[in-house]
């Protein structure tokens, strides 16, 4: 089986979404149940995105779109509207994958804040990968919090996966190194690489994270470097900020979005996408090993606005 596979095996993505429709519904129902459109239209609209975690900029210029469009064509009815905005939604979270999906060995850094999720996405995206008769080792460099190792060993143990850890050294980047000799001595296809969480203002975490993905550069030779970021769909639009300061350090070739079964948030993507320009590719939705799934844009969006 191809790597592009790996990518494009569809789940039952029923309920996932369950809170954060919920949320939109009720926003959203009287206000796309008016006959026609008028100021006090426009008004709303935009106060029903700001409240439901879209950010500012975008809603403004999400507006001034349909105006115009509206005025230009002649346009009185609000279901075109959902239309309208279900399109210019979809078209926002179509981004190119072209960086992950391709048949290269790969190396995956994991990157995110403190209680993103990294270390739980790993395992799932392990078990993912190895689903599809793929060889992989995990990596251990999280060697700042004390139950870090054990957590992602227990979790190889579990499910079969060969994890890498080293109790001879502090540094992650010297673990890193010797992962990836380890990696390319057996001719694995996927290394997939823990890291310590850490917040953007931290400065020296923030250097050592630098340091790891230099190793990282310096010795993948034939294997594709893709860093992932994690970032945890319960916090909204606050974590928008401290993914600018991980994605202007290390390019980030996708995100992962955790936890999104749990919170009503998920309008925030629309602002993910819009700000930082990054593919969502995977969501989580639970805590079993199977709770990875395809961001799917037009089942999302689908879930957001009202049905008529």
């Amino acid at each position: 089986m191809k790597v592009e596979e790996i990518f494009n095996n569809s789940n039952n993505n029923d309920g996932i979404y369950e809170k954060t429709k919920s949320l939109w519904n009720t926003k959203f129902s009287s206000l796309f149940s008016k006959s026609k459109i008028d100021e006090s239209f426009w008004d709303e609209l935009e106060e029903s995105l700001v409240t439901s975690d879209v950010n500012v900029s975008f809603t403004f210029e999400l507006i001034e779109f349909l105006k115009s469009y509206s005025l230009s064509n002649n346009i009185n009815e609000p279901q075109i509207i959902i239309d309208l905005i279900k399109e210019k939604l979809i078209d926002l979270f179509k981004l190119p994958l072209s960086p992950i999906i391709n048949s290269k060995k790969k190396i995956i850094l994991f990157i995110g804040v403190n209680g993103s999720g990294k270390t739980t996405t790993i395992a799932k995206l392990s078990k993912y990968i190895s689903n599809n008769g793929y060889s992989l080792l995990i990596t251990a460099a999280d060697t700042f919090r004390a139950a870090a190792r054990e957590q992602i060993q227990q979790w190889g143990d579990d499910h079969s996966f060969d994890v890498f850890s080293s109790s001879k050294s502090k540094d992650p980047s010297a673990v890193v190194y010797d992962a990836i000799a380890s990696a390319k001595s057996k001719d694995l296809d996927f290394l997939l690489i823990d890291t310590a969480g850490r917040l953007h203002t931290s400065h020296n975490l923030m250097e050592e994270m630098n340091k790891i993905y230099r190793t990282i550069l310096k010795f993948s030779e034939n294997y594709e470097i893709c860093p992932l970021l994690i970032m945890d769909g319960t916090v909204g639009q606050n974590g928008i900020n401290q993914a600018k300061e991980f994605n202007s350090l290390i390019p980030c070739n996708g995100i992962i979005m955790t936890k999104m079964d749990g919170t009503s948030k998920g309008g925030a993507l629309i602002s993910i996408a819009h700000e930082l320009h990054i593919p969502i590719i995977f969501i989580g939705v639970g805590e079993s090993i199977d709770s990875l799934i395809e961001f799917d844009p037009t089942f999302f969006v689908d879930n957001l606005l009202p049905q008529t």
